[in-house]
């Protein structure tokens, strides 16, 4: 996603997704929820659980002749070990806008 695609993407409304809300994402799509590291249980967001998902904006190195790329994750923690794992955002996004919530 170019900056200006980055940036509109920022702009909508619906960014917004609770911890809750993605464990029903998980559910749905068979997600399985245990660390790959030490396999506990026992995930939060950077602002704790039940709360509102902070959505992350990550640039990738850009090629040498483009511009830099942005990806929207969702990004979670391991209280136990630390462990972190990111999801794409639109995946995400695209079905709570399809659940209507």
């Amino acid at each position: 996603m170019a900056d200006d695609e980055a940036d509109a993407r920022l702009q909508r409304p619906a960014l917004e997704v609770t911890f809750d809300e993605f464990k029903d994402y998980c559910a749905e799509k068979n997600i399985i929820t245990h660390c790959p590291m030490c396999k506990k249980i026992d995930w939060q967001t950077a602002i704790g659980q039940n709360e509102k998902f902070p959505l992350q904006l990550y640039g990738m190195p850009p090629a040498p002749s483009g511009p830099i790329e942005y990806s929207l994750v969702f990004e979670m923690a391991c209280r136990n070990c630390g462990f972190i794992c990111h999801f794409q955002a639109n995946p995400v996004l695209d079905w709570k806008a399809r659940r209507g919530k």
